[in-house]
């Protein structure tokens, strides 16, 4: 004899009714509780792992949740309704076709990658943004300590990037900048010892020889009426501390193809690769050892546009001298020049272009 038992939160006869009529009406109330489990239409919350198919919920696989009371309404379809372990999984509620698709609340992956994302081409009053997000991983996980990590393997490609910055500005734009750096600390907090905006560190190489590594480097720049490799605004600093606008502590050799400007950004006609001074900047010297000017005497060295040559160290030199009328010189005989009152023997003379250098001892 046939009995009243819970099928899916329905009642159905068990075992099936004999007659056609009655086998009928069982199998199509079975196939409707099948297909179309019970649904909550109306919920505060988001179901759980108790929204199982124990009695009274009789949830079962392809029931709907519909989380209502929320600013973003959330749907939800049970994958299992196993008692006490019930998994649910919210679903997409609806994708707008157009050419600008919003994406109405949280994107929750489960678990999965984002293999490709793109933010916009434009900026304007649609721009878009990642929001509450401090640390963002690329090719790797996220860092509590990075904003932006970059990591992965890239082939495929004689040039390969790990950032790349190409934007667009348009002609209301009057300081374009592709990519703007600084920081901010908070406060309370110790002294920081060193704070950096833009920070190059020597790779891994893993075997591989790199030919040429930089640190910064600079192409040629030509878009522009003047153009900067580097410029710096930084200004002396008149309080305790030093400010510098170039400081090497490596000592490895610098290297100036072009003219090094001092003081002044007037470049004579036709000049390359020289040391221009400006008027006023004057070369100030240490007063411990001192400092050689031509550091052998094989270098060579000129004035006011003379050749250059070795040191002087011909004696004996008596071509051109001119005989004349006067009083007769003796070594003992001073001279002022007519400059100052220092007056000088002609052996002081010799003293002075030997001990300076420009002539041999």
């Amino acid at each position: 004899m046939s009995a009243l038992v819970n099928y899916m939160g329905l009642s159905v006869l068990s075992p099936d009714p004999t007659g056609d009529g009655g086998k009928a009406i069982n199998d199509d109330l079975k196939s409707l509780v099948t297909w179309n489990p019970k649904t909550n239409v109306s919920s505060s919350a988001s179901p759980g792992a108790s929204d199982d198919s124990s009695s009274p919920n009789y949830y079962y696989p392809m029931s709907m949740w519909l989380k209502t009371h929320a600013t973003s309404p959330q749907l939800f379809v049970c994958q299992s309704s196993a008692v006490g372990a019930a998994v649910w999984s919210p679903v997409l509620m609806s994708v707008k076709q157009d050419t600008a698709p919003q994406l109405g609340g949280n994107l929750n992956c489960s678990g999965f990658s984002v293999s490709s994302l793109t933010l916009g081409n434009t900026m304007n009053a649609n721009s878009q943004a990642i929001s509450s997000v401090k640390n963002l991983g690329v090719g790797i996980a996220a860092n509590s300590t990075i904003g932006v990590y970059v990591s992965g393997t890239y082939t495929g490609g004689i040039t390969a990037r790990g950032l790349f910055f190409l934007p667009t500005f348009g002609t209301d734009v009057t300081n374009p900048i592709c990519m703007n750096g600084g920081g901010t600390m908070t406060s309370g907090g110790a002294t920081a010892g060193n704070g950096y905006t833009y920070r190059a560190d020597d790779w891994t190489t893993n075997g591989v020889t790199i030919t040429n590594l930089f640190g910064y480097y600079c192409a040629n720049l030509a878009a522009g009426t003047n153009n900067y490799a580097f410029r710096s605004l930084l200004n002396r600093n008149t309080g305790s501390g030093t400010n510098y606008n170039l400081y090497f502590d490596g000592n490895a050799p610098s290297y100036l193809s072009g003219n090094l400007l001092i003081g002044t950004t007037t470049i004579p006609s036709g000049v390359v690769s020289n040391l221009i001074l400006g008027d006023t900047v004057d070369i100030s010297l240490g007063t411990g050892t001192g400092t050689k000017v031509g550091a052998t005497s094989s270098q060579k060295m000129g004035f006011w546009g003379a050749t250059p040559t070795t040191q002087y160290s011909t004696t004996g030199t008596t071509t051109g001298f001119t005989a004349s009328t006067g009083t007769a010189v003796l070594s003992g005989s001073t001279f002022t020049g007519n400059t100052g009152t220092s007056a000088y023997t002609i052996g002081d003379v010799v003293a002075a272009l030997k001990k300076s250098g420009i002539m041999a001892a």
